[in-house]
């Protein structure tokens, strides 16, 4: 009876042994899987905050070019006012056809035409222009014939 109870512990003792052991293992398997799961939490932070800083350039960098680009386009426009009011002060068509008469009259009077001459015509002539615009702004408009 003695062997048959040593027996039972030794083969009670192994299977013990065994089942601690499978339990290690499964302990060991466990933390391993603990540990690849943090590497991987660490190494998604990582990607995280990689990603989050070139974002943050990227972004840096657009709003950099909508300022410039606002800058840019204020210059523009502010040429496109200068522009606009250099072609307002320049001399319609009709002006110009007046100082072209202007120009053919005096060489219809030639050369001896002298200075207060000249001047009476041009003076003429600018007080015709004058009453021409004011005219165009009280809206009543007369048409020279040519």
């Amino acid at each position: 009876m003695a062997t048959a109870r040593q027996t039972q512990k030794q083969v009670d003792v192994s299977d013990f042994e065994w089942r601690l052991n499978a339990l290690m293992t499964k302990v060991r398997i466990n933390e391993q899987n603990v540990i690849n799961e943090r590497k991987h939490a660490q190494l998604l932070n990582k990607n995280l905050i990689d990603f989050k800083g070139e974002l943050r350039g990227k972004i840096d960098s657009i709003t950099q070019q909508n300022r410039e680009l606002k800058l840019s386009v204020n210059r523009v426009k502010e040429q496109m006012k200068t522009l606009t009011k250099k072609l307002k002060d320049l001399p319609s068509k009709a002006e110009l056809n007046e100082l072209r008469r202007i120009q053919e009259s005096a060489t219809l009077y030639g050369k001896d035409l002298s200075k207060d001459e000249a001047d009476d015509i041009l003076d003429k002539v600018l007080s015709q222009i004058e009453s021409r615009e004011t005219g165009k702004e009280n809206g009543t408009t007369e048409e020279k014939e040519e």
